[in-house]
């Protein structure tokens, strides 16, 4: 349940950011706990990129290292840091380039497939057997404003 709430999260984050051009350096998560503790851990890509898999790979690993499974989890959240421009990225000789290179290709076939035919043209199999989780849409459910309201 919570791999899939947390990859459903990164998977809109780098939606938004393929959207827009940008990449991301730094992944944070955010975790309060069922005793209403809060903390952020926070870790670095190797490539700045804005592929869901990476995204979800590294807030993943952190929660891992940083969460004891036993206390349950109240929120859970993933912020992106030290964002760029993707018109100007490193690239490397090393086979975690091509890798990443493959994913953006998927995550941009999906996202366009998601504009064309709607956001539940391709969906994970696994929210499929929850139909909470499968009938979320964040795009038309959840409404992000560019300026805070007081």
């Amino acid at each position: 349940m919570i791999l899939f709430i947390l990859f459903f999260i990164c998977r809109k984050c780098t939606e938004r950011f393929r959207k827009h051009g940008i990449v991301c350096s730094t992944v944070q998560i955010t975790i309060r706990d069922g005793t209403l503790s809060s903390y952020e851990r926070q870790g670095q890509l190797i490539i700045p990129c804005h592929t869901t898999n990476e995204l979800f790979n590294k807030a993943f690993e952190l929660f891992k290292i940083h969460h004891q499974s036993f206390i349950p989890v109240r929120k859970l959240g993933v912020r992106a840091c030290n964002l760029s421009t993707s018109n100007y990225v490193q690239l490397s000789f090393g086979d975690n380039f091509k890798e990443i290179e493959k994913h953006e290709k998927i995550d941009n076939t999906i996202d366009k497939l998601r504009y064309r035919f709607g956001h539940y043209a391709v969906q994970r199999g696994i929210s499929l057997v929850d139909t909470e989780l499968s009938h979320i849409n964040p795009t038309e459910d959840h409404v992000i404003h560019p300026t805070s309201y007081r």
